[in-house]
């Protein structure tokens, strides 16, 4: 056995504890707990070899969870649009759509081909003066196929590649306006966090204020009055900061509601150039726009579809060619009577006279529909060209006062700063500050606003001119380090 180094014949001092610390360790498996020698012999040294356990149970896994490194999920724009295609309902079910097209398609090409089939039948006759055989099995295939001579087929077929596109279209027109829906939300949850940012600056400075209009007003060089005053613009501005708070947090759902984005996300803020006039005039604008819209191009399908369907509803008034062949085997029973196999090739015509009123009723219908199609059209020409003059003149108007703003905040900063010094040396009052400090809040919060109105107007106006999926492509090229605010 080996031996232990004492404890208690003397004092413990560092040494002898680290002794009997590392002896403990090294033989720790063949010592127990109750064992005589540690608990005799060494007392100090399994105290302390306890103490270590505990530490490493309870210790070791919070000073790990410490020093493990925060993941937050950071996205740019262009990302949330990817992730936005790849993950909306809406787009999903705009694909499936184009499924069903392709099926239909697939129906209508059926109608064009010979239908094959095959038959098989018993007979039975169980009277015994039947002089026939009692029993018949038959076999058989049957090709046919029946073709209206106004060729609705054909036409029917043609009207199913038109629905293709015009899903196509659709999907176009709804995934546009899904990334239209996720850049406005991007660009009004940046707002959010930049007022927030305002409102706690805000904040801050009105407190550096409220401490220097109490210390005047123990030295007696103010009154009561101005640190009511202070004391309830400081209480307004923190009322303002918890309305952006809670506006911050609504537009974060709204958000992670649209893309489904991890609770713990970040936006990267978009560059601070503004955004830029096309090269384009308006006139251009509109014509390129009724030229590339999915929604005009999808009605444009639908009017060519209208004039297909009636087409198709008018061959209800047509003849209708069928052609058939048919090959049958017929094995008598009893045996004595002999196999017989049968081969027949039939033409028939067949001219519709009378399918009360079912017919014309249909064709009425189609031509109903086709009217209605082209008001649509029209009324979507007129839409989109209103549409585009819109968002053109919302564009205008935010960049013509973002240089005005612009200049309206680095004039209030000043002012600002230049108040704040005249109160601290007592020539301004603490109206004087307050008013400053206004002004600078407002001009801050007008420029955050116009630097989100000419983002959000251009992208109103690229998706109304049915550009928004080429910019969401050059998106990719932007330098986003640099944020929107002041």
């Amino acid at each position: 056995m080996q031996k232990i180094p004492s404890c208690s014949a003397r004092k413990p001092d560092k040494r002898h504890a680290a002794d009997c610390l590392y002896f403990f360790k090294k033989n720790a498996a063949s010592l127990m707990p109750d064992s005589f020698y540690v608990r005799v012999k060494c007392p100090f040294a399994a105290f302390l070899s306890m103490v270590s356990v505990l530490i490493f149970l309870f210790v070791s896994p919070a000073l790990h969870a410490e020093t493990k490194p925060l993941q937050h999920h950071s996205f740019h724009l262009d990302e949330l649009y990817a992730m936005a295609v790849q993950e909306a309902d809406r787009i999903h079910m705009a694909r499936e759509s184009i499924h069903m097209a392709r099926a239909v398609q697939d129906q209508a090409r059926s109608a064009m081909r010979p239908h094959v089939e095959a038959f098989a039948g018993h007979s039975y006759y169980p009277d015994p003066g039947h002089t026939d055989p009692d029993r018949l099995n038959t076999f058989g295939l049957r090709l046919g196929q029946s073709i209206t001579l106004n060729g609705k087929e054909w036409t029917a077929l043609q009207m199913s590649k038109k629905a293709i596109d015009q899903s196509d279209r659709n999907l176009q027109a709804i995934t546009t306006a899904y990334l239209l829906e996720v850049g406005s939300r991007f660009y009004q949850l940046i707002r959010a966090e930049e007022e927030i940012r305002i409102e706690a600056a805000e904040i801050l400075r009105l407190e550096r204020h409220l401490e220097e209009v109490r210390t005047r007003l123990r030295l007696s060089d103010t009154t009561r009055p101005d640190l009511l005053r202070t004391q309830a613009a400081l209480s307004g501005a923190r009322s303002r900061h918890n309305a952006a708070m809670e506006n911050l947090a609504d537009q974060r759902s709204m958000l992670m509601a649209l893309i489904g984005l991890p609770p713990d996300f970040r936006l990267v803020p978009p560059p601070a150039l503004q955004a830029y006039r096309p090269e384009e005039n308006l006139d251009d604008l509109v014509a390129k726009a009724l030229d590339t819209r999915p929604e005009i191009q999808s009605l444009k399908l639908s009017l060519e579809m209208a004039e297909d369907k009636i087409r198709i509803e008018k061959g209800g008034l047509w003849p209708t060619l069928s052609w058939s062949a048919r090959y049958q085997d017929t094995r008598p029973s009893p045996s004595e009577y002999n196999d017989t196999n049968s081969l027949s090739l039939g033409l028939e015509l067949a001219l519709p006279l009378y399918t009360g009123g079912l017919v014309p009723a249909r064709i009425r219908e189609a031509e109903a529909e086709k009217r209605m199609a082209l008001f649509q059209y029209h009324q979507l020409v007129r839409d989109i060209t209103l549409e585009v003059r819109r968002a053109w003149h919302g564009l205008e108007k935010a960049l013509g006062s973002l240089q005005a703003l612009e200049d309206q905040l680095l004039f209030a900063t000043e002012n600002y700063q230049a108040v704040s010094r005249q109160f601290e040396v007592g020539l301004a009052n603490i109206v004087d500050l307050m008013d400053a400090n206004s002004l600078m809040l407002t001009a801050q919060s007008s420029l955050a606003t116009i630097r989100l109105d000419t983002h959000l107007a251009r992208l109103a106006l690229d998706y109304a001119t049915g550009r928004l999926k080429n910019t969401v492509k050059d998106k990719k090229n932007h330098n986003p380090d640099t944020v929107m605010s002041p």
